[in-house]
Formats: structure tokens, C-alpha cells, sequence
């Protein structure tokens, strides 16, 4: 007992441990199929756009004009939203190009967290997040590549085109970097202490919204 005290004492065990079970419930949810994952989609935007407006008016205090800054925000997360939802949409009964995307991000975080952290090395954006480094960016794509390719493979279902595939693996990492930035001029570390080890929906989702973002215009194409 006083071993398992300890494990879930630890900062980077709480954080493996909620994400794991964010992770299964998320899965759980899309296998229902479309109209669920639709409404997952929604719930997680309204709920990240309710953190989003607290974290300008309320929780931050810097002095700069947030009024537009929330609105810049506000209508990347409704764009990224509805692009997530065209996603979901185009399917006909479990979302597989989401659930990949999901994968996509899932690996890309954790392969960045792991290889950054044995690794180290030279950072990859210091004066916007001190923690990342090109060693972890590095491993983070690679991850993010590999384990979406080889979950396509393995469930035999349509892969992402490699070039797109690419392409969201950079924008996985980018969405971090720009979250990292937004905080650090709104001067606060999460926005919300919503998720156990992780912070709020939006520090957790901080990667996926640029890829929904794009997608939305993608879907017109």
C-alpha cells in the first residue's frame, strides 16, 4: 500500500495514470460511432471554450489586450471544432480518420515526453516553453509516424496519406508550441486544473485544435 501511496504521489505516475484512463474513456466513446464521437467533439470544444474565457477574464492578470486575444481564440477553437466534426462526419460508423488523429497526437505527446526527458539536449523553443528540446520534437514526430502507421496496418483500416500524415505530426507539435505561447503572455501555467497532472482540456487538446483547424478547410477542398 505504501508503494502504491507513493506511486500516485508522484507527479509523472498521476500523469501517466489520468491519461491512461482519459485515453480508454475516449476510446470507449468513439467505438459507440459517429453520433457519439460527434457529441464528444462538442462537449470537449464548449467545455475548452469555457476554459478559454475564464482564462482571459478571470484566472489571468496580464497586461495585455485580452479582449482580442480571447477573440483570436475563440474562433480557432469553433473552426477547429467544426473541422474535428466534418471529420467524424465523413465516416459511416466508427470514426477511424479521428480515432487515428487521436493516436496520432497521443504518440506524438508521449514519445516527446519520454525522449526529451532521457535525452535532453539543445531546446527547441526556450524564450516560449524551457522544457522542450529537438531531441524530444524529434522523438515526438517519430512516435507519432510510426504508431499511427503501424495502428492503420495492424486494424487493416484506410492509413492517412503519408503526406498528410506528416504534415499533422508537424502541426501536432506546433499546436503545443503556440499553446505554450499563449500561456506564457497570459502569465499562468494551466488553464485549468481540470485533468489530474495535465492541467485543463485545452492544455490536453493544445495539439489536436491546429489539425481540426485545418481540416475544416481541407473538407471543402
Amino acid at each position: 500500500m505504501a508503494v502504491l501511496v507513493k506511486f500516485l504521489q508522484n507527479n509523472v505516475s498521476i500523469r501517466i495514470v489520468s491519461g491512461v484512463v482519459l485515453a480508454l474513456l475516449t476510446l470507449i466513446i468513439i467505438i459507440q460511432g459517429v453520433r457519439a464521437s460527434q457529441g464528444l467533439v462538442i462537449v470537449c470544444i464548449l467545455g475548452s471554450f469555457i476554459e478559454w474565457t475564464n482564462l482571459c477574464f478571470r484566472i489571468s492578470k496580464a497586461p495585455i489586450n485580452r479582449r482580442n486575444l480571447w477573440a483570436i481564440g475563440a474562433i480557432y477553437m469553433l473552426v477547429a471544432g467544426v473541422g474535428f466534426f466534418r471529420m467524424v462526419g465523413a465516416d459511416v460508423s466508427i470514426p477511424w480518420h479521428f480515432l487515428q488523429i487521436l493516436i496520432l497526437v497521443i504518440a506524438s505527446d508521449v514519445g516527446a515526453f519520454f525522449v526529451g526527458t532521457l535525452i535532453g539536449g539543445p531546446k527547441l523553443a526556450p524564450a516560449i516553453s524551457p522544457n522542450k528540446t529537438w531531441s524530444g520534437a524529434l522523438g515526438g514526430f517519430c512516435a507519432a509516424i510510426l504508431v499511427t502507421t503501424l495502428f492503420s496496418l495492424v486494424l487493416n483500416v484506410e492509413a492517412i496519406p503519408a503526406a498528410f500524415l506528416v504534415f499533422y505530426a508537424i502541426l501536432a507539435q506546433g499546436g503545443d508550441l503556440l499553446e505554450s505561447w499563449v500561456k506564457r503572455r497570459l502569465a499562468v501555467k494551466d488553464t485549468s486544473s481540470l485533468i489530474p497532472g495535465h492541467g485543463g482540456l485545452l492544455d490536453r487538446f493544445d495539439s489536436l485544435l491546429p489539425i481540426g483547424f485545418v481540416y475544416f478547410f481541407k473538407s471543402f477542398l
